[in-house]
Order: structure tokens, then sequence, then C-alpha cells
């Protein structure tokens, strides 16, 4: 133990807590215990030793905090899967790297060309109860566990799922939960996959959902080299949770693109796909989005519509279009409610 109860609740105070840990009581921290291998969601205080890609960190109230060398900053152990910044797994001693904005602390792997290293930190100690355990984010969970038997009621369920990293999914999703809501139905938002962050939660509030949630509401840092089970039986929490909401339309979002290990395993998931209703495609090429329609065939869940960024060029509509037979939909059509009201028209009668 380095601190003292009473002095380590101090310390705390002062130091700039991340997004991921927003659920953790800091009244629980009674010890700092010495550095030691970590599991994932295991909560670590650090020091930025460098800044470098990272120059921010995200606060559990959604404001960017900047960064200087020598802060002391609340993390979470995990891993990152991001073709355009890291590939990244637990950090293995005291020397690793702020990863995401959200708070991950993990060591770097790869990085994509256009990316700085990452922000360097020294992990100072793990963050400890009376008992001197680690402290995990599993600890701090905000999901109930689902019933064995679901009752969805009339909720339709809403999958988003895209050909890559900057696809649209966001975009798309959030547009989808814009549309929903202007229309005064009950609409209920959540990332099921990726890294935790704030940004995309935040942004289904700002459309009008009247609650959204991810994986950190389950006590993951990110998803990455997650059993695909375990992603399972959040979707079936959100599921629950979101009929507590008397939901009208729940929009799921899986992150990354149909390569991404998590991602495919969840198209494949008979279970999972059978919760969903229909699905919206977000593509950045038309290739991509031919594959993912084909990924998507054995599923039997219809494919409502294909956007994204490739609907920024008028002849990749055209070529969309044509190769598949379904809606291709710039992002303004997705914000009317009459192209909306056409599309969702297509769901068969509710379960």
């Amino acid at each position: 133990m380095i601190d003292s109860s009473a002095s380590l609740q101090q310390r705390l105070q002062k130091a700039k807590q991340s997004y991921v840990t927003r659920h953790l009581e800091l009244s629980a921290c009674h010890a700092l215990l010495p550095v030691q291998p970590v599991s994932l969601g295991d909560l670590l205080l650090a020091r930025v030793t460098k800044i470098r890609q990272h120059p921010r960190i995200e606060l559990p109230c959604g404001r960017r905090a900047n960064l200087f060398v020598d802060d002391e900053v609340i993390l979470a152990a995990g891993n990152r899967y991001a073709t355009d910044q890291f590939a990244a797994t637990l950090p293995t001693g005291s020397s690793a790297h702020l990863v995401a904005g959200g708070g991950i602390a993990a060591e770097v792997v790869s990085r994509h060309a256009s990316v700085k290293p990452a922000t360097e930190i020294e992990i100072l100690g793990l963050l400890a109860d009376e008992q001197q355990q680690v402290l995990n984010l599993g600890r701090f969970v905000t999901l109930a566990d689902a019933p064995d038997q679901l009752a969805a009621g009339g909720m339709r369920i809403l999958l988003v799922v895209g050909t890559g990293m900057n696809s649209g999914k966001t975009t798309l999703a959030t547009a989808l939960v814009s549309t929903l809501s202007r229309q005064a139905c009950r609409v209920v938002a959540a990332k099921l996959t990726g890294t935790g962050s704030g940004p995309d939660v935040w942004r289904f509030r700002d459309a009008g959902a009247i609650a959204a949630y991810d994986f950190t509401d389950a006590g993951l840092p990110g998803t990455w080299k997650q059993p695909t089970e375990r992603l399972f039986t959040i979707a079936r929490q959100i599921i629950n949770v979101s009929c507590t909401h008397e939901a009208q339309y729940l929009v799921i979002e899986l992150a990354d693109g149909i390569l991404q290990e998590e991602t495919k395993a969840l198209i494949e998931h008979q279970g999972f796909m059978s919760l969903c209703d229909g699905c919206f495609v977000a593509a950045d090429c038309a290739p991509g989005a031919l594959m993912l329609v084909q990924q998507l065939a054995s599923s039997r869940v219809p494919v409502l519509a294909i956007s994204g960024t490739l609907t920024r060029a008028p002849l990749l509509i055209e070529e969309v279009r044509h190769y598949t037979g379904l809606p291709t939909l710039t992002l303004e059509q997705i914000y009317d409610p009459r192209t909306v009201d056409i599309v969702l028209g297509e769901l068969s009668p509710v379960r």
C-alpha cells in the first residue's frame, strides 16, 4: 500500500477521472497497490509522462480536459482495436500508453502511419478496496441481468453495422434516433462494441434518445477479444433496460467493420441476429456495401437501407442501388421522416 486511505482520497479528488471509469465510486478506493499483472477493467492511477496522440482526456461529464505532463489520471486497463489509430493490449508493467481519450491504459502493438505515437503514462498503482482487492469496472455495473425470456413487446430493434471505421455508422445511427424522436417515438440507443468513449453516447442523447448505453455500463472498457456470448449477454441486458423505458425503438450500433472479429462473430450469431428486426448498413465503398449485404443475407434480418459516406458520391449510390436493389439513402434522406417511414414500413409485423 502506497497511500493511507485518507490521503489517497484527497489525491484521487485532484486527479482527472476518465469517462470509462465514470461509474467508479471514489469512496470505494482505500489503497493504491504496487504495479502487478492486470486484468481487463482493472482500475489504476497513472501519471502522464509524454503527451503525443491524445493531448486530452474525456471526463465523466463529457468535457475533454487538457493533459499536462505529471498530471495524475484515473484509467482502466484495456485493449484497443482501431484500424485508423492503435492496436493495443493490456499493460504488462508500469510503462504504458493512453490509447483512447476515454481513458484506456494499454501497451501499443501497432499504429496507423498517419497518427502520432501514443501518449505515454506511468502506472503508479492499482486502486483497491479495504480488503486490498483490486477494483475493477465489473464491480460498478449499471445494467441489470436480463431474464431468460425477454419480453420486448412492441419495441423494434434496429441494427446499424458498417464496412469499417469512419464509414458513417454513428452518424447514421444518430440520424435514425433524431428522425424517430422527432416523430414523438421513444427511442433508446446503444453502442454494443468498440472502445470506451463518450462522444457517441452523448450524440445519441443529443439526438433525442431517452437513454443511451454502451458496454462500459456492463463493466467493460472495450470489447476487443471478448467472447461473443459475453457481448450477446450485454445486448440482452440493453434490450431489457430499454423495455423498462417503454421504448418503441432500440437502435444498436456495432463498431468497426465486417472483418473485425467481434462484429463478424455477432453478425454470424443466430441468437443475437434473431433479436433484431431490421438492419441499416453504413458503407464507405460499393464493394464493401455488397460484401456486407451478402454477409447479412444468411441472418434473415432484412437490410432496410444502405447509407454512409459512400452516399456523398451520386455515382456510388447508383452502383450500389443497381447491384443490391436496396434503398441507398443520403444522410439528408435519413433525416426525412417520410423516407424513414417508407423504409420502416418494410418491417414484418410486430412480434
